[in-house]
């Protein structure tokens, strides 16, 4: 089993936050969870089976004001539908 559940956030206002730390917020809290992902699924798929828990917020649905990037990245990592990602990992 493999539950994402790391990151971090940055709060203030988009105009105020530099491309290096939103850049360094995407590749963390996005890319981070791709790359776990990528490294655990061929062990998952040589057992037969296995579980990938993503850990979100309600942030990535209603965003706060001062939190574009965090929001962002957050909807990201949702899913257009609740069955998209066990799809797309089953296939």
């Amino acid at each position: 089993m493999l539950v994402n559940y790391a990151g971090f956030a940055q709060v203030g206002a988009i105009e105020e936050s530099s491309i290096a730390d939103v850049q360094a917020q995407f590749d963390t809290n996005l890319l981070g969870v791709l790359r776990v992902i990528k490294a655990v699924l061929p062990v998952m798929r040589q057992q037969g089976s296995g579980r990938i828990i993503n850990v979100s917020s309600v942030v990535g649905q209603v965003a706060p004001p001062y939190m574009g990037p965090e929001t962002s990245v957050l909807l990201s990592l949702l899913p257009a539908e609740p069955d998209y990602i066990t799809a797309a990992l089953c296939s």
